[in-house]
């Protein structure tokens, strides 16, 4: 435990909000509310689904979800939740089935991976966010394929169709930018 004096608690770097009687970074809290907000998003998202016309699905809310954790916390965070999400979707509703969301959960880690990986080379956030799913996008029909190929998923390759799936790759990338913007967030979240 640090020993930091009230006056530096206050000032720029130290300062910190009390929840009880543990000091815990701003930083911190942010992540918190993020993944608060994420768990809830996935916990309601069923209950959503049914309320309007079109299927969400097509929407891509993981990838959704996913920008949002990209743009407003960490690097380690966005990865956790890249692998948890699918499998938290399937406790809370039963979509997508077991050997699919080990899948997703691939895709998503691929897609902050490569995501990193392309902003600190180019600064460049929409080249980032479109070639981070791209790349993820083909990953996962190449994992898909394997599974398919030693029985452990049944089903086609391709369930939705490629022009369903070019707006999330187009529309995402978009929102992270226009997020990007009003927040102003890089280069603070790399950890």
């Amino acid at each position: 435990m640090h020993n930091w004096t009230r006056t530096q608690l206050n000032q720029g770097k130290y300062k910190m909000n009390r929840i009880a009687t543990f000091p815990i970074p701003n930083r911190y809290l942010k992540v918190a509310f993020v993944d608060l907000g994420v768990l809830a998003a996935l916990y309601l998202l069923p209950a959503i689904t049914h309320l309007l016309p079109v299927p969400v699905y097509l929407i891509d809310p993981m990838r959704l979800l996913l920008f949002l954790t990209l743009t407003t916390t960490t690097r380690s965070n966005a990865i956790i939740l890249a692998g948890s999400m699918p499998l938290l979707a399937t406790l809370f509703s039963g979509h997508p089935i077991f050997p699919k969301n080990i899948i997703i959960a691939a895709e998503l880690i691929i897609n902050v991976a490569v995501f990193y990986l392309l902003i600190n080379r180019t600064r460049s956030i929409l080249f980032a966010g479109v070639s981070a799913i791209l790349v993820s996008k083909v990953s996962y029909y190449l994992i898909k394929f394997g599974f398919l190929s030693f029985g452990l998923l049944e089903g086609q390759l391709v369930t939705t169709p490629i022009l369903y799936q070019a707006v999330p790759v187009i529309l995402l990338p978009v929102l992270l930018v226009l997020m990007n913007d009003l927040k102003n967030v890089w280069p603070n979240n790399q950890d």
